[in-house]
């Protein structure tokens, strides 16, 4: 998925009147994020005899079009992406315009990507197997080694760096696939656009030392990634922790990298060495090539265990994940059968709605390609002597007809709505799951009808020091210090970035799954600074009024933010 398309699906389509329902021969059928240039969607091209196939358009987001640097950039990724065509790279199909939108059709892809194994494996047990996860990260090296050394069609080299190699953008299907995603901001030798001095582009925790001083950057940045991602496979944990962007920043300017011995003191010696050499700050000192570091990785790997099965390392990623697939397998289904026929979607009686944990897939966007789509017909069975039924049952059985028959008036509602209008309104995966779950859901009768289960909720207390900084978290910011809630229990990450005048601003990555009491203690500014350098801007009415706004109930949900 793109650099930005792996976020945010609770909204629905920001600007539909636009992006309209088609876009050329793909139908879009949900939104499945978006990002800082892009909205991403999942589409479906239909073709004679039923044939139906699954794709992923980014579509550009309509308010860049008129920065010609935003345009240049969009349609760089997509020549490039089209150039690259390997087994370990998603596929890009086309790049088109169509009238004022530019977007970008990709294979489907059916599975998670690493991040999210890694964080539902660790809370059903120790994480992920260490051999599958050194196979997953020898696949991502293929696929560099391939993206390094590819040509243009004239046979001059792209010498291409991806620069955003992290646990986002490795994407493992549920057959088994290992797919490096997301080339949107990889820097090639034909490149339109130069990097500006002092931008970053990439995620900090997975940079090189020369990608953050802003010098010369070549493949061996992305081998550094590799090698940070390999620490974290053989450790177990994150290789920065809690540590803000500036201390890491701070830290690889100093030459300063994390020892995996510090944290796993019985890590294998010859693992720990394949980790010095990847994460040399000395980029000449590093694996040279892709393949290289590939090869020793595989040595290892093999001498360790057998031969890995990507069908088995499928299946045990499918495990992991079995109410998010058959949710998302089901909107499919109901969009498919929704907007091909007249007719309204077809409910499998024999199978009841899956009802998902509270962590929705980001991800089930890309997917495998040329998956065709099968809609489920309902079989009924032949007549059955009927048991006597107690009046009870009876008062139950005319209480669920009468809810029957309000489901089935409101169908013919809406399909008279929607006859009348031209135009199908694209839902959110989030919002069209819901819609599917409660429309399969029977009604209970009034005599067996139970309370509502509450959501699981943990009390967060962050007290800082001065006790007059500022507090942003999920980008809103906190009106008390120390801040207290109780919050909804879920499995993203959640940042807080704390700053004061005089001080230096940090960034914490919370995870709202235990109760925590949290104590930061700002660093003193060596430099002289003007404010707090990240702060919320305040509303004309807070500025008027001296006194602090009300106090938020405990219990609100929080609007929070991405998966790491």
């Amino acid at each position: 998925m793109g650099h930005g398309a792996r976020h945010r699906l609770r909204e629905g389509i920001s600007n539909p009147s636009n992006t309209g329902k088609t876009l050329g021969k793909y139908r879009l059928l949900a939104r499945l994020g978006q990002g800082g240039m892009a909205e991403v969607y999942l589409a479906v091209v239909a073709g004679p005899g039923g044939f139906n196939k699954l794709q992923v358009v980014k579509v550009m987001k309509p308010e860049l079009l008129e920065e010609p640097e935003h345009r240049t950039m969009f349609l760089d990724e997509g020549r490039l992406a089209a150039r690259l065509n390997h087994p370990n790279i998603v596929q890009t199909n086309e790049v088109q315009i169509d009238g004022d939108n530019h977007f970008i059709a990709m294979e489907y892809l059916d599975g998670q990507p690493l991040h999210r194994i890694v964080r539902r494996s660790k809370k059903a047990g120790d994480g992920p197997p260490l051999q599958w996860h050194l196979h997953i990260l020898c696949e991502v090296l293929s696929a560099l080694e391939y993206a390094h050394t590819v040509t243009n069609y004239d046979g001059s080299p792209l010498a291409v760096v991806h620069r955003d190699v992290t646990p986002h953008n490795v994407f493992v299907t549920y057959a088994g696939q290992v797919k490096l995603c997301d080339f949107g901001i990889a820097k090639t030798m034909s490149s339109s656009i130069e990097t500006r001095h002092g931008v970053l582009k990439g995620k900090v925790s997975y940079m090189a030392p020369e990608q953050v001083l802003s010098t010369r950057v070549d493949r061996r940045a992305d081998l550094f990634a590799v090698g940070i991602m390999l620490w974290e496979a053989a450790t177990g944990h994150r290789m920065w922790h809690d540590q803000s962007d500036l201390q890491i920043m701070q830290a690889l300017s100093q030459g300063q990298v994390p020892k995996a011995r510090d944290v796993l003191p019985s890590i294998d010696d010859e693992l720990e060495a394949l980790l010095d050499r990847a994460l040399a700050v000395d980029p000449e000192r590093r694996f040279s090539t892709a393949s290289e570091f590939r090869k020793d990785l595989e040595n290892f790997l093999f001498s360790q265990t057998a031969r890995i099965r990507p069908d088995a390392l499928g299946s045990w990623v499918s495990g992991l994940f079995p109410q998010e697939r058959a949710n998302l397998q089901r909107v499919i289904q109901d969009q498919l059968s929704g907007s091909t026929s007249s007719a309204p979607p077809l409910l499998d009686a024999s199978r009841p709605p899956v009802v998902g944990d509270g962590s929705q897939s980001r991800s089930g966007a890309l997917g495998e390609p040329g998956r065709s789509l099968t809609i489920p017909s309902v079989e009924v069975s032949g007549p059955t002597k009927r048991p006597k039924r107690s009046r009870g049952t009876l008062a139950a059985l005319v209480g669920a007809l009468a809810a029957s028959v309000v489901f089935l008036l409101g169908i013919v509602i809406v399909l008279t709505l929607r006859a009348r209008s031209p135009e199908t309104t694209i839902a959110s995966v989030e919002q069209m799951e819901a819609s599917a779950a409660a429309a399969a859901e029977p009604t209970p009768p009034p005599a067996v009808a139970t309370a509502p289960e509450k959501a699981k909720r943990v009390q967060i207390t962050v007290r800082v020091t001065p006790a007059d900084a500022t507090l942003i978290l999920d980008g809103k910011r906190l009106h008390e210090t120390p801040w207290k809630a109780n919050v909804l229990v879920d499995d993203k990450d959640h940042e807080l970035v704390i700053s004061a005048e005089g001080y230096e601003t940090e960034s914490r990555t919370l995870q709202f799954d235990v109760a925590q009491r949290i104590e930061i203690h700002l660093k003193k500014s060596k430099t002289k600074v003007a404010g707090p350098l990240y702060v919320a801007p305040k509303k004309p009415e807070e500025a008027k009024d001296p006194e602090p706004p009300p106090k938020k109930p405990p219990g609100k949900e929080l609007d929070t933010g991405d998966p790491w």
